[in-house]
């Protein structure tokens, strides 16, 4: 269910991806299963990011970072991408600081991971460094926005993950914008 829902989401199709993440929810919670009600609730906190509904977002990505602390997952994935996704939410309503805190929580994890947290580091990272250099291009601090975007295409293009391929040129653009560097920003 909550693979489907994800599909469903990265489609657009977020009705039905509401609907498998609320039966996923309710059976998690009636079994006590932690891993895939932290997971549920995270995906929520991004269906609704996605839909730009960040206040709600916030909601579910605060319940996805509460949920994997206290089932203290061995593995931080579930506890980061929440985190992300709750840096994003903060990063679109302006509120700088409470981002870079989340983005921070999650860069100790990127840049110095132990060897039980390598499970799904790749594609989060990719993420994380996406969304520290928005927070970098959003404080005006055009250096670090560029090298953190660096890294989200290295990172990309390795793995061939079109959809982070496409959000660090974007935001190379945007930095390229920022400098007035309109040919390069074209390109």
């Amino acid at each position: 269910a909550w693979v489907e829902a994800l599909c469903r989401g990265g489609k657009g199709e977020y009705e039905p991806a509401f609907a498998l993440i609320e039966e996923l929810l309710s059976t998690a919670k009636r079994m006590g299963e932690f891993f895939y009600l932290a997971r549920g609730q995270n995906t929520l906190g991004w269906i609704y990011g996605e839909l730009q509904d960040h206040l709600q977002a916030m909601t579910w990505n605060m319940q996805g970072v509460e949920t994997a602390q206290e089932a203290n997952f061995a593995i931080p994935e579930c506890e980061s991408n929440a985190r992300l996704n709750l840096g994003d939410n903060l990063l679109a309503l302006g509120k700088l600081d409470g981002a870079e805190e989340q983005f921070q929580k999650v860069e100790q994890v990127v840049r110095n991971p132990r060897s039980q947290d390598h499970y799904m580091l790749w594609r989060y990272s990719q993420h994380f460094f996406h969304s520290y250099g928005e927070l970098w291009l959003a404080r005006g601090n055009i250096d670090k926005a560029l090298a953190y975007t660096d890294e989200c295409l290295a990172l990309a293009r390795q793995s061939n993950s079109q959809k982070n391929i496409v959000k660090g040129c974007r935001l190379r653009a945007q930095v390229f914008l920022a400098q007035c560097e309109l040919e390069d920003a074209q390109q």
